[in-house]
């Protein structure tokens, strides 16, 4: 038995509390949940402090919180951080450290934490659609720090990938249509033809049927 088991009471109160959190039907409703996952993540980090799956979640409560209050971040970031001196290979805890850098746009950082992640296993966790979602966010982290190593193929072997998924594995990818639609003036596009980027990838919404969901990021490509 992991000598970490009697932490899972904690850890799974957190867990409870997020998911209420995501589906409380008002502001307060989900604020108060919120409150109650830090509060479950405050105490599972002082009563099991070298418990790095304790540190990662408490981690994901102030990332939650972070999404709605950016006062959040430096916890979420020192908490992720934390689980990961406690287990360099916390794939979770790498992902989502590597979630928050993007959001706050140190893309750098998010970039060395996304290539540190393990396809393997995720795939052994049944979550293929966060592989998906890694390697969209590695291409839109070199995309935007204007990575000289992007070419045509680099787009090809993303959209390939997706076609060739599961459909049910396949997210939304709204990180690549923002990106897409942010660095017009990116140095890359001078190597790269940007018109047949964006037709293949329009293309590709359109086959996995997000244009909807992408109208406005479509509308300024």
């Amino acid at each position: 038995m992991n000598k970490y088991t009697s932490s899972y009471e904690h850890r799974a109160k957190i867990e409870d509390w997020l998911d209420q959190a995501d589906i409380s039907e008002s502001v307060e409703q989900s604020g108060a949940a919120l409150a109650s996952a830090r509060e479950v993540a405050e105490e599972c980090v002082h009563d099991y402090p070298e418990d790095p799956d304790c540190w990662f979640m408490a981690g994901v409560a102030m990332y939650n919180s972070f999404a709605v209050d950016e006062g959040y971040g430096d916890r979420a970031e020192h908490y992720l951080k934390r689980s990961l001196s406690l287990n360099n290979e916390h794939q979770f805890a790498r992902l989502y450290l590597g979630h928050y850098y993007y959001d706050i746009g140190r893309y750098e950082d998010a970039l060395s934490h996304f290539e540190r992640i393990t396809d393997d296993y995720f795939l052994r966790a049944n979550k293929a659609w966060r592989i998906l979602k890694s390697h969209e966010l590695i291409l839109c982290c070199k995309l935007r720090v204007s990575r000289s190593e992007i070419n045509l193929d680099s787009f090809r072997s993303l959209i390939q990938e997706i076609d060739l998924s599961d459909p049910v594995d396949v997210p939304v990818p709204l990180e690549m249509a923002a990106t897409l639609a942010e660095t017009k003036e990116s140095p890359v596009w001078q190597t790269v033809n940007r018109t047949q980027v964006v037709r293949l990838f329009v293309d590709s919404v359109e086959r996995h049927g997000f244009k909807e969901a992408l109208r406005d990021y479509i509308v300024a490509l």
